[in-house]
């Protein structure tokens, strides 16, 4: 009798096991890559011109780049416009309840929406440029510039978020570094270093 309600132990037990509900990862073998939602720049006041932003955008695009990606199929970046397009009804709606809510505070619910594991927003508060010439002595041109950069970088996997901004300006002879699309350039690469955004996306690989 004892060695009955031993099996029929071992069956119960069997039976339970196979009828667990078991993930398309468990069945294939296979990793499912992270979903990476990397929104494009969003320029709030002042737009630059069309060279400026591409390279802003290579920049960004450089930072969240895993090297084979496309063999190792670590990682499904979302489309971009898609991304967009959800982060201005996810603003709306945050936006509804705190007129005071900033883009950052809407990326937590747009992981939720995208079911994206990582967001990465990029936002360009401020992007002023003037130059004029001034007429004394001798005729020189001034610039007169401004750029304050916010990247925010949303980690669904840890709940952990992390802002970072950077503000640059320049008022005086005419220089290379002291136009807004140099200005803009030492921005961006300060908050991405200062968010740890290349090394989040590379650790990827060791996950």
């Amino acid at each position: 009798m004892k060695k009955f309600f031993v099996g029929l132990n071992f069956i119960l037990a069997l039976m339970i096991f196979l009828s667990a509900p078991v993930s398309a990862e468990e069945i294939s073998g296979e990793k499912i890559p992270l979903r990476i939602a990397r929104l494009p720049i969003i320029f709030q006041s002042g737009t630059p011109n069309e060279e400026t932003i591409s390279k802003l955008e290579m920049k960004m695009s450089r930072a969240v780049h895993i090297p084979l990606n496309g063999t190792l199929k670590l990682v499904e970046y979302i489309d971009p416009d898609e991304s967009l397009g959800e982060l201005q009804k996810t603003f709306a709606t945050v936006r509804a309840e705190n007129r005071k809510a900033k883009f950052q505070d809407a990326v937590k619910p747009l992981a939720e929406n995208l079911n994206a594991d990582i967001v990465i927003c990029p936002v360009v508060m401020k992007y002023h440029e003037y130059v004029t010439g001034i007429s004394g002595i001798i005729w020189e041109s001034q610039i007169f510039a401004a750029v304050e950069v916010g990247l925010t970088v949303y980690d669904k996997r840890t709940d952990e978020l992390i802002y970072k901004k950077c503000y640059r300006g320049y008022s005086g002879s005419t220089i290379y570094s002291g136009y807004a699309s140099f200005l803009a350039d030492e921005c961006f690469d300060k908050v991405i270093a200062e968010t740890g955004l290349k090394q989040k996306i590379m650790a990827i690989k060791a996950t």
